[in-house]
């Protein structure tokens, strides 16, 4: 047989394939192998256009794809042999790794031929070791590496855990940085159109005023163009050398971002304390995406930064602060006391001279969700006020009447002011304060949407989201989208498939909402969102509060009452006499008195389940029926037989003795006793 050589001689002259080039196509058979048979990591080969990186690694988080990424560079060798610590030297291009820095959590991998396997080093580890050694290592044409780590499965968990970290980190603070913003104003509303404008006096004026909101609302590459054609003295200020560095971050050009930065930070006096504030941060953001610093120190000068604040801008931490600890929490009265906290802290906010509308506005609107959450509390025990006097004092109207009119005067008082808050965002023609708006007004309207859909589950009727209401929240839920796309912010995202979430379940559109929840998942997932992944899981799997209510409603219809009140634990009981005493009028009702009603009853629940189905309880009505002395002190009681039309000799307060007593005077010799549980009688 010829050999292959001989073969190509009538061929003619053709590229010459080397030992390199053939190491190289084995290299990426061996990576092949190595991932073979775990789904974690997914590779994307990029070789087609490779201009320092041959591929990525995609995160695969329980069968969602994340896209958090890895970009990769494979090296071969035929033989690799450790220097004395540990770890092989190689030597690659400066201007390589220059590149790979550019990318997020970037790492090369390097094959022994020899051994078939990959050892392993991240792109920023070494940046951080080489600054250390030679700061000026981009001025020479290669550097030297060192591979100390094996790539194989018993690595991936760190390496997986590693780009989830990055990853998590870099979307976090490119949204903190858009809320950043938040305080800048806008000369008009931004959309692509806007932006087309040539004449340079416009332009500079535009980018003066509102730069960094136009990059945190989409359009990064838009304000480079227009600084080409602002004024070329204008662009030099510091203010617009932030604003570049922050518009080449967000496109990806860490480095010229980097650069702009440093200039800014040249003239840092001339800057507010707030853009001094950004750039400080927008300067730590940039150098952990190239690897300058880790994510340990990113943190610790992040925390350095609050700690001292002052003025206005120490004023706005404490409220973020508080408001995130209110809507965490679920005690009722510390949220009470950090709704309190908050209105104070606002209102400082509000009255400081250096607060700008935009500011002014973003404090509002925090605490606008606080109290529309609580409104929705309020209002919901002034219905449950309205119908428990209803059925206790059905004569009474006036109090029911009273009860309602609060619960709707309490809605209508809040709507006016969300109405108000969205009003001035676009006066302010801000993206994101618009966003915010919206969603403020969207999440307390779902809650109200879904304490209507409790009701009707409650009261067994068919539930109609009204067709105005409806579209006034598609239409919140259209003009939300349309800033969200803009922005690509992954937290603006989640916060309004949130919204779509609940209002796809509460019309009960399930198909919809476990669709858009296994869209959800992964990005919430990866991004460490707990409570929306939770939320998205719960549609999912069809257990959410909502048809767990609905599964009990189900239940409860079909089960005995008795049953139901006899399983009723004590912290139960203690819960549901506090909404219960909050509709009477006190003083004089007693909460003990309240409380040892509904223990009697769930006592006698618990007679009938284990004693006899036919024993009931009779009690003094004129004690409870009347509202002007309604359980301000224990009724007198008796008991009934319903089947033989027995009753207590004696009538008494004390429920225990008088149920005692009737069963020693009449059951205790009875043939006919019944109880609902036959396992429980005697």
């Amino acid at each position: 047989m010829k050999q292959s050589s001989e073969m190509a001689d009538d061929l003619g002259p053709l590229p010459q394939s080397d030992d390199n080039a053939r190491l190289q196509r084995e290299s990426f058979k061996a990576l092949g192998r190595v991932l073979a048979g775990q789904d974690v990591f997914v590779f994307r080969d990029e070789r087609i256009e490779d201009f320092g990186a041959d591929g990525s690694i995609e995160l695969n988080i329980a069968g969602k794809m994340t896209n958090f990424r890895s970009h990769i560079q494979i090296k071969a060798k035929g033989k690799v042999e450790p220097t004395r610590k540990g770890y092989i030297s190689f030597s690659i291009e400066s201007s390589n790794l220059n590149y790979l820095l550019n990318g997020t959590c970037s790492m090369y991998l390097l094959w022994d031929a020899n051994r078939d396997e990959f050892w392993q080093v991240w792109a920023q580890d070494e940046h951080q070791r080489l600054m250390s050694e030679n700061p000026d290592w981009r001025e020479e044409k290669s550097v030297t590496l060192h591979f100390a780590n094996k790539f194989n499965p018993a690595t991936f968990p760190a390496i997986q855990d590693r780009i989830l970290k990055t990853g998590r980190m870099l979307r976090r603070i490119q949204d903190s940085l858009a809320r950043a913003t938040e305080d800048e104003q806008v000369v008009f509303r931004i959309n692509p159109e806007s932006l087309d404008v040539t004449d340079m006096g416009t332009v500079t004026s535009l980018l003066l005023t509102s730069g960094s909101v136009i990059v945190a609302a989409g359009y990064p590459k838009q304000v480079i163009d227009l600084l080409r054609v602002a004024d070329p003295t204008i662009t030099a200020l510091p203010r617009m050398q932030l604003i570049r560095g922050y518009a080449e971050y967000m496109i990806g050009n860490h480095w010229e971002a980097i650069s702009r930065i440093r200039r800014a930070m040249m003239k840092s006096n001339e800057l507010s304390s707030q853009d001094n504030n950004f750039l400080q941060n927008l300067k730590d953001a940039s150098e952990f995406h190239v690897g300058i610093i880790d994510s340990n120190t990113y943190e610790d000068r992040v925390q350095q930064r609050a700690r001292n604040l002052t003025g206005l801008e120490a004023l706005q931490a404490e409220q973020e602060a508080i408001y995130y600890r209110c809507v965490r929490t679920t005690d009722a009265n510390e949220r009470s006391e950090l709704a309190r906290q908050l209105r104070s802290v606002t209102e400082r906010i509000l009255s400081d001279p250096a607060a700008i509308p935009q500011s002014k506005l973003n404090a509002k609107l925090l605490l606008l969700f606080v109290e529309g959450v609580e409104t929705n509390l309020q209002a919901s025990k002034k219905q449950f006020a309205a119908e428990i006097r209803s059925k206790l004092f059905p004569d009474d109207l006036v109090s029911v009447i009273e009860n309602l009119d609060e619960r709707r005067r309490l809605h209508l008082q809040w709507e006016a002011r969300a109405t108000e808050a969205l009003r001035e965002a676009y006066q302010l023609n801000h993206p994101l304060l618009i966003f915010q708006a919206l969603h403020v007004a969207l999440r307390i309207q779902m809650g109200r949407i879904y304490e209507d859909r409790f009701e009707a589950i409650h009261k067994n009727k068919a539930f109609v989201l009204e067709p105005r209401r409806k579209a006034a929240i598609d239409r919140m839920l259209e003009e939300a989208s349309v800033i969200v796309r803009a922005s690509g912010s992954d937290e603006s995202k989640l916060r309004l498939d949130q919204s779509r979430l609940d209002f796809f379940e509460v019309q009960g559109n399930y198909e919809a909402a476990r669709s858009l929840a296994n869209e959800m998942m992964p990005l919430a997932s990866a991004m460490g969102f707990d409570s929306i992944t939770r939320q998205a899981q719960e549609v999912i799997d069809g257990s959410t509060l909502l048809t767990r209510f609905q599964d009990q409603a189900s239940e409860d219809e079909q089960s005995d009452t008795d049953v139901k009140r006899a399983k009723e634990t004590d912290e139960e009981l203690a819960r549901f006499a506090g909404h219960f005493y909050e509709t009477l009028p006190s003083p004089p009702a007693r909460y003990e008195i309240v409380l040892e009603h509904l223990r009697v009853i769930r006592q006698m629940s618990r007679e009938r389940v284990e004693w006899c189905r036919h024993l009931v309880m009779i009690e003094d009505l004129s004690k409870s029926k009347d509202p002007r002395i309604a359980y301000s002190e224990l009724p007198s009681r008796l008991c009934v037989c319903e089947k033989f039309n027995w009753e207590s000799v004696n009538e008494s307060v004390d429920a225990s003795r008088v149920i005692s007593q009737f069963k020693e005077t009449y059951c205790k010799s009875c043939g006919a006793r019944e109880p609902k549980n036959p396992g429980s009688a005697i």
